[in-house]
């Protein structure tokens, strides 16, 4: 929607859009924390925190985070709709209906079904816990039955369970160190919790516990998952990444009602020391705010890059000659943009004009839309695979296809025998199939790099 009303010649509207779920999200969390018995001025400063966590800056900034965003709003507000007793009602329906999109919107939804299911649980028993996570678990399967995600390569999880368990206890140390920004203030701030929910839920009788308890407890767990799941999928990437900012963001979240509740718990026990309690909260919020940047960091050059080199592809003589469904830049994040999408967003005005192009990048984008690269999942069917080191050339006709075992690098003949810079083509990236989209070109395969060789393949 933002792109047929927009287009991509500003930031701008998807920037807004994020700013305001992120916001959306904030206020949403203050209600929980109401809705657990936080009083209203702790809350206001703990989802104020949160407003500015710089630290999690991906998810305030970055807008395809969209997604994780827009689940994160769904399952706070199906947590807030089932938060009720008696039996099952219209909000409970409502709930449902909410967790649904939450699903549907990013795979951080599934796991914040669950946190509501465990909250259900805690408060309203099994039957109703059922009924509020199975509906959605049932659109999940058949989402993935239909859609079928790729595989991905095995890593053996459950032989690294000490791994995983590694990342989330990592996430967990990242969301205090994210809110206290420093050691001392994040370790004060774990005692603050601790001691705080201690003092909110003892002496309560068991009914009144449940009724108090349930979100908070649920949410924590939410935090667990949504690191737990992310880390599944990620723990050989190292501790480190499960303090990436999206992550961190999202579990943070998940954990402020808790915090919030433990003040409101010390504060009233002891009003006096109101200001010492807070102050490892508060005392984050400049450097939170400072952590806040206009670059993302690692990735902007690369999503530059991007940009110019599909930008770019319009200026390509040969941009008007290849199919409409070739993948000028197949590379992680980018490979469902086709040159039809760039020839029709062009007409009407939907991106920005291309760049001035260097003579190497112009020469690597005619060999990319020349000798095509196939998106991931494709195969070549009886292919004949053999490894060679000597360079070799060859003069495909339209339409004919080879296939890659592994990283190759390939030059066009630009005539009178010189060569193109070397482009590189990864399987890692996309597809392992390359396709020749017009006749009479030349271009020379040679391993990438450093690299003793390559694998070629060619159907027999």
């Amino acid at each position: 929607l933002l792109f047929k009303a927009f287009g991509i010649n500003s930031y701008l509207p998807y920037m807004v859009t994020v700013v305001l779920a992120h916001l959306g999200l904030a206020g949403l969390l203050r209600a929980v924390m109401r809705r657990c018995g936080a009083g209203p001025w702790i809350s206001t400063v703990v989802a104020g925190a949160f407003v500015l966590y710089g630290t999690g800056q991906q998810n305030i900034l970055f807008a395809i985070q969209i997604s994780m965003v827009t689940s994160m709003i769904c399952g706070i507000g199906h947590l807030l709709l089932a938060d009720h007793d008696g039996t099952f009602d219209r909000r409970d329906l409502a709930g449902i209906l909410v967790g649904a999109i939450g699903v549907m919107a990013s795979g951080v939804g599934p796991p914040l079904v669950a946190m509501v299911g465990l909250a259900v649980l805690i408060r309203r028993g099994w039957r109703l816990a059922f009924v509020h996570t199975a509906p959605l678990a049932a659109l999940y399967l058949v989402w993935f039955t239909w859609q079928r995600p790729l595989d991905q390569e095995s890593t053996e999880l459950a032989h690294n369970l000490g791994a995983l368990a590694s990342f989330v206890r990592s996430g967990a140390v990242g969301v205090f160190e994210g809110l206290g920004q420093s050691t001392p203030a994040a370790v004060a701030l774990v005692v603050v919790v601790v001691s705080g929910l201690v003092l909110a839920w003892a002496g309560l009788d068991r009914a009144e516990l449940r009724r108090r308890a349930s979100a908070p407890v649920a949410l924590i767990c939410g935090a667990v998952l949504v690191v737990g799941v992310a880390g599944s999928q990620r723990y050989l990437l190292g501790d480190e990444f499960a303090r990436s900012s999206r992550y961190v963001s999202m579990a943070t979240a998940l954990v402020l009602p808790a915090v919030a509740v433990a003040i409101t718990a010390i504060v009233r026990r002891w009003w006096w020391v109101a200001p010492i309690v807070v102050l490892p909260l508060v005392v984050g919020v400049p450097g939170n705010i400072a952590a806040f940047s206009n670059e993302l960091p690692g990735a902007t050059d690369r999503y530059r890059a991007q940009q110019e080199f599909l930008l770019g592809s319009l200026e390509s003589p040969f941009i008007d000659e290849v199919g409409r469904d070739v993948l000028p830049y197949p590379g992680e994040g980018v490979h469902q943009v086709t040159v039809g999408f760039l020839i029709d967003a062009r007409a009407t005005g939907k991106i920005p004009d291309p760049p001035d192009l260097s003579d190497k990048t112009r020469q690597k984008i005619d060999t990319r839309l020349t000798l095509s690269q196939g998106a991931f999942g494709d195969e070549l069917d009886g292919a004949v695979c053999t490894s060679r080191s000597e360079p070799l050339v060859i003069e495909p006709r339209a339409g004919e296809q080879f296939a890659i075992g592994g990283p190759v690098a390939v030059a066009r003949d630009l005539g009178s025998g010189a060569f193109s810079p070397a482009t590189s083509y990864n399987p890692t990236w996309s597809g392992s199939v390359l396709t020749a989209q017009i006749d009479g070109q030349r271009y020379q395969i040679t391993p990438v790099g450093s690299a003793p060789s390559f694998v070629w393949c060619v159907q027999p």
